[in-house]
């Protein structure tokens, strides 16, 4: 990624040259001028031949095929630098070419540093249960988990068909059956039942052990209301704060973005006005073929 555009700087480019499609036309008509140069000199021969009948005076005698094919050395060696400035001359157009598509592609990877550094703002999750309790006072955590304790040991044995309701009911049904006799001739068996207690303060105990167990559930019950609702204002609260990050953030984006585009529209139009050079030394070559 890119944060910034530096000048251009580069011995390809100037106010006058080629555009990359016309210097890549260019290197092809150059392509093909220094292959078929090099066809010339790959068939190329220093021995003129002719031929003829015997008899047949010399000065009509007929020239051999290849015998246009044959050069002097020194055109031999005026073809062999003509390919040699058609390669460099595409090597320094390819090169140009390039050079203009890197530019381009660094255009399409830029994003300003500020653009880079704005974060987008997170949902912070809600407190929980034990966040609201580990933030107490050590005296109403006390209580909380004192009252939390006092509710599951009270119901786990008074609430109904749990041990101290049984033992209710068996005091009941001893008053009720006080002997039981199960028959069976002279192995017949008597059980006398006898209330060791008094029903009544029992009952009474009972009673007072239920009031005791929904007074810390009614109790414990409002706290957690409390700290439901702690936990739903935190969220609302945490909501709030996002919604309004967010929308700060989706306008410094916007902007930012927009700077951005106007930032690259203005960076592709340098790239576009830049032309590729023709080097001096490559300008005979350019006319005769451009």
């Amino acid at each position: 990624m890119i944060n910034e555009f530096k000048p251009i700087v580069s011995p390809y480019f100037g106010e006058d040259g080629l555009t990359s499609t016309s210097a890549n036309t260019i290197a092809n008509r150059l392509k093909h001028l220094y292959e078929s140069t090099e066809n010339e000199l790959n068939a190329v021969n220093f021995v003129q031949t002719k031929f003829g009948l015997i008899g047949t005076p010399e000065e009509q005698f007929s020239l051999a095929e290849d015998a246009n094919k044959s050069c002097t050395a020194i055109e031999f060696v005026t073809k062999l630098e003509l390919i040699t400035e058609c390669k460099s001359f595409i090597a320094f157009l390819r090169e140009a070419i390039k050079a203009k598509q890197e530019l381009s592609n660094e255009v399409d990877e830029y994003m300003s540093e500020e653009l880079v550094k704005l974060k987008k703002p997170i949902l912070e999750h809600p407190i929980t249960v034990e966040d609201v309790i580990n933030n107490m006072s050590v005296k109403d955590r006390e209580h909380y988990l004192f009252l939390e304790t006092r509710a599951a040991v009270y119901g786990k044995f008074i609430h109904p068909g749990n041990p101290f309701d049984k033992a209710i009911k068996g005091i009941e049904k001893a008053i009720a059956t006080p002997r039981e006799i199960s028959y069976n001739g002279s192995n017949t068996i008597i059980k006398v039942h006898t209330p060791t207690v008094s029903i009544e303060q029992t009952s009474s105990v009972y009673m007072g052990l239920q009031n005791e167990h929904r007074k810390a559930e009614s109790e414990l019950n409002g706290i957690k209301h409390m700290i439901e609702e702690t936990i739903k204002a935190d969220d609302v609260k945490k909501r709030e704060a996002y919604k309004a990050d967010l929308a700060k953030y989706e306008a410094e984006y916007e902007a930012l973005a927009l700077r951005d585009a106007e930032t690259v529209q203005a960076r592709r139009k340098e790239i576009e006005a830049l032309k590729i050079v023709i080097p001096k030394r490559f300008e005979a070559l350019y006319n005769k073929i451009k």
